[in-house]
């Protein structure tokens, strides 16, 4: 795969908040190049996710909504205590392995 997954920030219930992903390769922690990557069974991806409250009224999201690159199918990853959600997020490419963070 090569790209930037779909994202989705969910309130309580599953219902979608508003979530305005902006695809980057470079953020405040560093350099993602946009490369291709292959996964072999058993094997894990990440990206980074970064958002900036700038005064903006945020909503608190109980979960994420993901897509891989090139995928439909969604994962929904639990975020438990909730995580601020303020609309606007800048998305990493995906890489291979556990930390996107280089």
């Amino acid at each position: 795969m090569v790209g930037y997954p779909g994202i989705q920030f969910l309130g309580r219930e599953s219902s979608p908040l508003p979530t305005t992903p902006v695809h980057t390769t470079d953020d405040f922690f560093g350099h993602t190049p946009l490369s291709a990557v292959t996964l072999a069974p058993g094997q894990v991806a990440s990206f980074r996710l970064g958002v900036s409250h700038l005064g903006r009224a945020c909503a608190t999201a109980e979960a994420l909504q993901v897509i891989a690159p090139n995928d439909t199918a969604p994962l929904r990853v639990a975020l438990p205590g909730g995580a601020s959600e303020c609309r606007v997020t800048t998305v990493s490419p995906v890489v291979a392995g556990r930390s996107a963070y280089r």
